[in-house]
């Protein structure tokens, strides 16, 4: 590629023109332009994953930890997200959860003003035990980000990871 900044640890531009991962952790990042700023009109993603042990709504990262600065999808000011998000879930005893989950997210002029302007269930299809799991696309108004935020089930150790696949437009 050509003036890309794969700028977060283990993130990675595949090539393509001015793309950015913006110091996102794992993110991966394809532009093949920019309007008037590296990454201004790119596609962006971060896998994320977790695992719990019960039914806490909780926030998937991309190092399985707390939600921080770059281990969630972090949009800059005056930006919107507008993606796919795959979900899957499996928990010690075989039993599976999917999601496919459409949805945009957008952020004004500070962390404070992101917030999810839509989002519709494409698919979803929940085996045995995790039949009342629930996965959803949330906001994170102190770090100004997209976030999944799942629900397991009780006593149940699910394993989860989710990968929003996004199309960054930053205005």
């Amino acid at each position: 590629g050509y003036q890309n900044t794969a700028s977060g640890r283990s993130s990675w531009v595949p090539g393509g023109w001015q793309a950015t991962t913006r110091g996102l952790l794992g993110a991966r990042a394809y532009a093949n332009g920019q309007r008037s700023a590296r990454g201004d009109r790119q596609v962006i993603g971060q896998p994320v994953s977790r695992t719990t042990t019960d039914a806490t709504t909780t926030t998937l990262t991309a190092d399985a930890s707390t939600v921080g600065a770059i281990n969630v999808l972090v949009l800059p000011n005056n930006s919107s997200l507008t993606g796919l998000v795959s979900i899957s879930a499996r928990d010690s005893s075989g039993n599976c959860a999917s999601w496919l989950l459409f949805c945009r997210v957008s952020r004004g002029a500070n962390a404070a003003s992101t917030a999810v302007d839509f989002q519709t269930t494409v698919a979803s299809n929940l085996s045995g035990a995790l039949s009342t799991a629930t996965a959803v696309i949330a906001a994170d108004t102190t770090q100004g980000a997209l976030v999944i935020s799942v629900t397991g089930v009780a006593a149940t150790t699910i394993d989860w990871l989710a990968d929003p696949s996004c199309l960054q437009l930053v205005r």
